[in-house]
């Protein structure tokens, strides 16, 4: 029984990747807008079809991932196409280095970093969407995304942004229990790597997850997401992490906090210092990544004309503690987290040319 029993482990698992390689195959139905940067990258922007008739909102992935996370759909929840359907405004973008992204010509495999995110690949989103609508729009970033909202509501917000959503995201990771910091203690490791394969990890690592095999709790709380966003998201969601990024993100662990190399490595802490615009920040109880005392460290030291703090768990009467990704995509969010967004959107409307 037991040899039946360890023959058909890697045949049920075989199985369930070419199952889900086949089964989860991402719908082409969203209009994409291609934006160039001050560096020559073209960036897809997607544009979810809907009514139009409320506030505009962007939306930002994070660290190792891609606009797949906001729209699992038919696979999982979209929070996309449930922001479309209401009213909302609504693009989701790729950073550099992602699908359907394009590089000059003569760019080195794997060099872009985070300041390039916050320098040029952010600063050209948001003009296009500023452009395009005529209106000011709230930002709603997971994770990098939060990352990169936070020091770019402080520099263009005034011009650019309506509000802020940051979902799981600080800006000093050295605090609070992160996880990452099993990733520092890895450093010398990695930095023999030009990139880290997370895509092929997650890849493979998704079935198991799904067929329950092993956890995958630095991610998100398996108990708060289907099967289908399971292998939706190991299938189509993760890209590699390049070398650059990681040894600039890595300086959270190095000191008070992450630093921007291409400004002078300043503290990201004191960019954001102060933002002029309303920032709503979310927490999971059980987010390994970002942990509630992590997030708060950075919550008390950034002022703004009204900030708010979300925490998403049982604690608050929710069915199930969030981790990190399961913020946007867990089987309650729409019910659970989702709401609590919009909310704050509708009570700061500023949707002005």
């Amino acid at each position: 029984m037991t040899a039946l029993i360890m023959l058909a482990i890697p045949i049920v698992y075989i199985a369930s990747m070419i199952i889900s390689s086949w089964l989860t195959q991402p719908p082409q139905d969203i209009p994409v807008h291609f934006v160039q940067t001050s560096d020559g990258w073209e960036l897809p922007i997607y544009e979810f079809p809907g009514p139009k008739t409320k506030e505009v909102v962007y939306l930002q992935h994070g660290l190792g991932g891609h606009s797949v996370i906001f729209d699992l759909y038919p696979h999982g929840p979209s929070m996309a196409r449930w922001l479309a359907a209401q009213g909302y405004h609504v693009f989701a973008g790729n950073l550099r280095g992602r699908p359907l992204s394009r590089a000059p010509q003569g760019t080195p495999p794997a060099s872009w970093r985070y300041s390039d995110y916050l320098l040029r690949d952010a600063p050209a989103i948001a003009r296009f969407i500023h452009k395009k609508t005529g209106k000011k729009f709230h930002w709603v970033g997971l994770s990098m995304g939060g990352v990169i909202g936070l020091p770019l509501a402080a520099r263009e917000g005034r011009e650019h942004f309506a509000s802020l959503v940051t979902l799981g995201s600080a800006l000093h990771y050295g605090v609070g229990g992160s996880g990452f910091s099993k990733l520092h203690e890895k450093r010398e490791q990695l930095l023999k790597l030009k990139e880290l394969p997370s895509k092929k990890i997650q890849a493979w690592l998704g079935p198991a997850v799904a067929l329950g095999l092993v956890p995958n709790s630095f991610l998100y709380n398996r108990r708060n997401l289907t099967t289908g966003s399971v292998l939706m998201l190991a299938e189509h969601n993760f890209v590699n992490v390049t070398l650059a990024e990681l040894e600039e993100l890595g300086t959270t662990f190095l000191g008070p906090g992450i630093r921007a190399h291409d400004l002078n490595d300043a503290l990201l802490l004191d960019i954001a210092s102060k933002i002029p615009i309303p920032w709503l920040s979310v927490a999971g109880t059980m987010d390994e990544q970002s942990p509630c005392a992590t997030i708060n460290y950075t919550f008390e030291r950034i002022s703004a004309p009204r900030k708010e703090w979300f925490l998403a768990g049982r604690e608050r009467g929710h069915q199930e503690d969030y981790g990190h990704m399961d913020l946007v995509c867990g089987k309650n969010a729409q019910t659970e987290v989702w709401p609590a967004i919009v909310k704050f959107i509708d009570e700061n409307r500023v949707s002005i040319k």
